[in-house]
């Protein structure tokens, strides 16, 4: 039994510092982005995944012995985190490096689990990890194939309600053009971070709830529908939008020396 408990701390010791090696470089995405600032929250749901389910975690009753190749896997997982850190500082919001990290961190605990409790322990520990998707920035692909056309049609249906309301407005691209000046549906107002949010959140009740495929799908469709509905409230009940005060919302806009905001 002795035997058993110090095999298994080595291993977990070994896949913890394997997986927050290969996961550091989410926090300087996290820090650098105002889109995932939702994802520090992740750590916290998934550490309440486990807990809550602690009692049913696989007990290890027999010594396993820690074979050499994980061990030269923790070696290479080492070596290799170090410069994937240092390509990461100037470009930290890459997301193939980035994905290819929480890849790694997801195969060192996967096997950690296996060493550990077999197919019991990947059973109990991997579920909780798909939290991780939601904090890990959103493609250029799909952001300029779903995100910037969603603010396009935003402002269409904002200036044709303000039109309707007897406001005039003309929407061009993703800004709104009134009397009194421009509004900018932009990230704060149509963008990417309570799409995220939300779907961390439909994440979080699906593997809470466990739920089965087809209710989860069900549940990310309304995380994604609510998330769309308050963009676009947010959109349409800014001060800018109605005429009144300064809008809320800014335009981002780029000069020589990079992108900066301004009001619009």
């Amino acid at each position: 039994m002795e035997a058993t408990r110090r095999t298994t701390l080595a291993v977990t010791a070994i896949v913890a510092a394997g997986g927050l090696l290969l996961l550091s470089p989410l926090a300087a995405a996290w820090s650098n982005s105002a889109d995932l600032g939702h994802a520090w929250a992740v750590p916290v749901l998934m550490a309440f995944l486990w807990w809550e389910r602690w009692t049913e975690r696989p007990i290890a009753t027999t010594p396993r012995d820690i074979p050499k190749w994980l061990w030269a896997a923790a070696a290479l997982v080492v070596l290799l985190a170090v410069p994937v850190r240092l390509l990461t500082i100037p470009y930290p919001l890459l997301p193939t490096f980035l994905a290819g990290s929480v890849a790694g961190a997801v195969v060192v605990v996967a096997l950690g689990a296996w060493l550990i409790g077999g197919r019991e322990g990947l059973r109990w520990t991997l579920p909780p990890m798909v939290l991780l998707i939601s904090a890990l920035p959103t493609p250029s692909v799909i952001e300029s194939g779903l995100i910037v056309p969603m603010r396009e049609v935003f402002a269409s249906i904002v200036a044709e309600l303000a039109n309707l309301f007897g406001r005039p407005a003309l929407a061009t691209g993703t800004s709104i053009r009134l009397a009194t000046g421009w509004v900018g549906i932009d990230e704060a107002c149509g963008g990417i971070r309570s799409l995220q949010a939300c779907v961390m959140i439909g994440l979080f009740f699906g593997e809470w709830y466990r739920f089965g495929w087809a209710r989860r799908a069900g549940l990310l469709g309304l995380s994604v529908g609510f998330a769309i509905a308050g963009n676009f409230s947010a959109s349409f009940s800014s001060p800018g939008a109605r005429g009144k005060a300064k809008p809320r919302c800014s335009r981002r806009t780029i000069s020589p020396a990079g992108p900066r905001w301004s009001r619009a």
